[in-house]
């Protein structure tokens, strides 16, 4: 399974539903990124929790993309997020 099909399937999105594929795709990349940035660690393919939080990051980043949604601290890190990147970090 691709990497968008997957995450559509952890979203829930219909894979016949094609509108948010581009920003679903930026927000893989970025998720990697933003694992390597903040634990100086390389993202690696195929470690399942660097593919996990992937996910989870997606999954805040997708859900909270709207900046005025009118909920407190939206753009905040998850704790479960902040966490795994720790325990990555380690």
């Amino acid at each position: 399974m691709n990497e968008l099909k997957n995450i559509k399937n952890y979203l829930r999105i219909d894979d016949d539903l094609t509108a948010d594929d581009e920003i679903l795709s930026e927000l893989i990349t970025a998720g990697k990124s933003y694992i390597s940035r903040s634990t100086g660690k390389k993202f690696i393919e195929s470690d399942s929790v660097m593919q996990i939080l992937v996910k989870l990051l997606v999954s805040h980043w997708y859900t909270n993309r709207n900046a005025m949604n009118g909920r407190t601290n939206a753009a905040e890190i998850p704790h479960t997020i902040s966490t795994m990147l720790n325990h990555i970090e380690i």
